[in-house]
């Protein structure tokens, strides 16, 4: 048998099961080590975690699930966000693949801007002019999809 240094071998042998235990014995043994192990790590979590159990009728599910598959999300993960986005009065990107996307083609506008500056494809002051503005819209773009204006003063 291979010897290793992991937590279930050192159970094993203090136990005393390796010696002296049966093949379906030591399984069962194996099978209490984990056990105990998923034990402690569920214990660990809900001492650093709260669960939450919220109630929805059949409509409101389907506005969840509507909405959840809308945001790329799953139904509990999107309940989360569109929570934590609500009290921090946050905007909840619908797809933050697309948002990637959008960010990586101003970005990529912005190179191909500067290069044409840079290989003197544009005159400078033109060149000068079109950069700041490329990157007021990048930023601005960006500020918008992620945070956009508050509806609600603080309360």
């Amino acid at each position: 048998m291979r010897r290793t240094t992991s937590g279930v071998y050192t159970f094993l042998e203090a136990s005393g099961i390796l010696e002296h235990g049966t093949p379906e014995g030591i399984q069962q043994a194996r099978r209490q080590y984990w056990n105990a192990i998923k034990n402690a790590n569920k214990k660990d979590k809900r001492k650093r975690e709260h669960a939450f159990t919220v109630s929805f009728t059949d409509a409101e599910l389907g506005i969840i699930a509507q909405s959840a598959r809308w945001h790329n999300m799953s139904r509990t993960k999107f309940i989360k966000q569109a929570a934590l986005a609500y009290v921090q009065k946050k905007y909840l990107v619908p797809d933050s693949g697309t948002l990637k996307q959008i960010q990586v083609l101003l970005a990529q506008n912005y190179a191909a801007l500067q290069t044409a500056y840079q290989e003197d494809a544009l005159p400078y002051t033109i060149g000068i002019r079109l950069l700041q503005k490329m990157g007021d819209l990048e930023r601005a773009v960006l500020a918008q999809l992620t945070n956009p204006k508050a509806i609600l003063s603080d309360y």
